[in-house]
């Protein structure tokens, strides 16, 4: 995971040719990780996802930001404190994602089906964001 993102810092134009399986990749790590009850492997997995999201050409990987959206999303309440940290700020970097590829019709379309308006959604991540804070003082 470490090599990858030394490898993304050099030369982000090579990583981004493969930058769908790393994120297979980086998933399957943190579900190895989640068996394993590796914290540590968990949060490496999520911080190489998030870098990837942040780093690379968005449409190098646009089809995979909804599964790890998805993934994410599972490993919310994770019981380690650095992993649900590591999971919210990844979480956000996908959401940043969805919408600027959305950004034109500020819809918002999940593969659920369901379309919320972007002020709904602005709306519901500032409380969320406003409920992570609180619990994170503690």
């Amino acid at each position: 995971m470490a090599l990858v993102i030394a490898l993304a810092k050099r030369n982000a134009f090579t990583v981004e040719a493969y930058a769908r399986l790393f994120v297979k990749s980086g998933l399957r790590i943190l579900e190895l990780g989640v068996v394993e009850g590796d914290a540590q492997k968990r949060v490496l997995a999520v911080q190489m996802l998030n870098f990837l999201m942040k780093y690379l050409n968005p449409k190098s990987m646009s089809s995979e930001v909804e599964l790890v959206l998805q993934e994410m999303r599972k490993h919310v309440d994770d019981e380690v404190y650095f992993v649900r940290v590591a999971v919210h700020e990844t979480l956000g970097t996908a959401e940043r994602l969805i919408r600027e590829a959305d950004g034109e019709n500020c819809k918002i379309q999940f593969s659920d089906g369901e379309d919320d308006n972007m002020e709904s959604k602005v709306e519901a991540k500032q409380e969320e964001e406003t409920n992570r804070s609180s619990e994170f003082k503690l």
